[in-house]
């Protein structure tokens, strides 16, 4: 009779899940042909944020995702301590964000919300480091502005409605990830 290990199960799922969503990650970082490490950046593996509101299985793999991707970053081993923190701090708050409001919808708003607040301030300090110009208010609002436009288009314009669309017209999608 064979017994089975749950605890073995379970840690190999989460090594796959945590690999996966690191590859997807990486890819969507450094194959994609737009802005991806400057001020002006449009992320798009960011909406992948959102699966933590859903499942915080998801957040060691982006986690990784962040940290590999950040090493090609021009601002190099910054990046990869600036980004990968702010990124810790956002998928903290996005895994408490549910039951926030008795609406989900409004709950999920908020949690994609969390990148624009917290990326935007960090990764403008983070800049404003490499650059060695003047650390004043003027240039940090400037770049606050530029990441968080980016972060937000990313998050709020299509990820929000990327999600509401899934919990609305894919449950079976919404099934699986809470399940993993």
């Amino acid at each position: 009779m064979q017994t089975k290990n749950f605890n073995t199960h379970t840690t190999a799922r989460r090594i796959a899940v945590t690999s996966f969503i690191a590859a997807v990650y990486v890819v969507l970082t450094v194959a994609l042909p737009i802005p991806q490490y400057s001020a002006i950046q449009f992320r798009f593996a960011e909406v992948m944020n959102l699966l933590v509101f859903f499942n915080p299985i998801f957040a060691p793999g982006i986690i990784l995702g962040v940290f590999i991707a950040n090493m090609f970053s021009p601002y190099l081993l910054l990046d990869m301590i600036f980004g990968t923190s702010a990124t810790m701090l956002v998928l903290f708050c996005i895994a408490r964000s549910p039951g926030l409001f008795k609406n989900e919808k409004a709950s999920l708003f908020v949690a994609a919300l969390m990148p624009v607040v917290f990326n935007a301030p960090i990764i403008s300090i983070m800049i404003l480091l490499v650059i060695g110009g003047p650390f004043t208010l003027a240039p940090f609002i400037a770049y606050m502005a530029w990441v968080g436009v980016g972060q937000f288009v990313v998050m709020v314009v299509v990820a929000f409605p990327l999600f509401v669309f899934l919990q609305k017209n894919n449950q079976g999608f919404i099934r699986v990830v809470k399940a993993l």
